[in-house]
Order: C-alpha cells, then structure tokens, then sequence
C-alpha cells in the first residue's frame, strides 16, 4: 500500500493565526474607539460655538414670549409678582441675549441663555443722543427668567479659562440692541454673575476683552484641545472663532 500524504495546519500554526488576529483586531477597534472620541469632540465644540452665534441672531430678531402673566418693574425687571401689562403695551422691553457658562454640577456642563430685559430711567426721555453703552445702561438692563434655557455641552466635554492655572470657566456673553443706534454690542466677562443687574457687565473694557475659553474633554487626550474666543468688537456671529486645535495655551 502507498503512503499517503496529509496536509494541513499545526496547533502552533492555527494559534499563532488567531493571536495575530486578534491583534491586528484589536489595534483596529483602538483607532475607531479614537476616531469616535475625536469626533464626538469636535462636535461638542462646534456645538458650543453655534449655541453662541444663535444668540446674536437671537438678539437682531427678537422673539418676544412674554406673557400676560408676567409684569414690569420700574427697574427694568420682569417677573410674574407685578402688576401685569397687555402684551405689547408694556414700558419693558427686551434688548438682547445673555450667555451664562453654569458651574459643572455632577460631571456635567452646562450653558444657559435668557433675554434682557430693560425699562428706560424714570427722567430720561431720549437716548439718541447718548453713547452706545450709555443708553443700554439707560435702560437698566436685567437677565430674564420668563425664557431661560440650559443647554448641556455634549459628550462629556467643559470648559476651561484659557489663563494658567486654569480653572473652570464661569463666562458671561451679553449680546445687546443699543436703543440709540441699532447697533449690536458685545460685553464679556470672565467672571461668574450672581445676579440679574447687569449694570457691572456693560463697561468699555467689557465691550473690548476677547473671551476665550478651552474645550477639554477628557477622553481625548490626543487630540489638539480647541480654544473658542469671542472677539467682543465684531458686532455679529464671526466674533465667535473655534481655532481648530492651532493654539498653545489650551495644550
């Protein structure tokens, strides 16, 4: 009888094929894991810019949702504790959109916007005649309760002051209609603001400070971290940048 010939794979053979793999498996799983992580925050920061740039639109196009539950304060604020005016006759009125980066509260960022609300001055008529910042502050400007809004940062991420050491960021964006011209203006602030007079916020050197805040997230530790700054002097939406990762200071 002849020999016959077997062919085949070895036991040593059929592991080393499922070890490599497996390995090449995995290191593939790695890079999709980083590529979904990437994405995800490039999305929460772009998303946070928009947030942003919503509001200047916000502001040129007011969209009034008071109601008749809600009634004016000689001081400009509204509230729901006042004697209540027909819609459309009231001597409140609103003047723009504020942006409140929220402490982080249970891992979670936050971001709120409300309207502005303002009354004219008992004794001041007119304001044309006046400055910009002179005439919003004519009208007592005041963060509004009746349409607050608060939008988490997607996917983990938060933000971070761009000075060193950095701490978490607590900006406020106030985004004004100046009575006496029209003209949108702009106010910054690095710090947090406990209440709802703003009469602190609206100064030349607010209305001339870039604001710059870092993305962090960290889950994506690779990647360039972005800065969003907002340029207080471009009265519209291409005052809000997000560098792409091009910076230093939030490395």
């Amino acid at each position: 009888m002849g020999k016959v010939n077997q062919s085949g794979f070895t036991v040593i053979e059929v592991i080393l094929f499922l070890a490599i793999t497996g390995l090449l498996f995995a290191v593939l799983m790695v890079g999709v894991g980083a590529g979904i992580n990437q994405q995800r925050y490039l999305d929460s920061a772009r998303a946070y810019r928009a947030l942003i740039q919503d509001q200047y639109a916000a502001a040129l196009s007011i969209d009034n949702q008071i109601t008749n539950d809600w009634g004016c304060q000689t001081n400009g604020v509204v509230d729901q504790n006042t004697p209540r005016s027909n819609r459309g006759t009231s001597e409140c009125v609103i003047l723009g959109k504020i942006v409140q980066v929220l402490p982080i509260s249970d891992g979670i960022a936050s971001v709120q916007t409300s309207s502005i609300t303002g009354r004219l001055k008992l004794g001041i008529s007119d304001v044309q005649s006046m400055t910009d910042i002179d005439a919003i502050l004519a009208y007592q400007p005041h963060i509004a309760d009746f349409d607050k809004q608060v939008t988490d940062i997607d996917w983990g991420s938060y933000l971070m002051t761009d000075e060193k050491p950095r701490r978490p960021s607590q900006a406020v964006i106030a985004i004004l209609r100046s009575p006496a011209t029209g003209l949108i203006r702009v106010f910054t602030s690095k710090n947090s603001h406990a209440n709802s007079d703003l009469a602190d916020i609206i100064n030349v050197t607010n209305a001339s400070t870039v604001l710059s805040n870092c993305v962090i997230n960290d889950t994506s530790v690779l990647i360039p971290r972005m800065l969003v700054s907002v340029d207080p002097r471009i009265a519209n939406a291409d005052g809000v940048r997000l560098d792409g990762g091009n910076n230093e200071v939030c490395q």
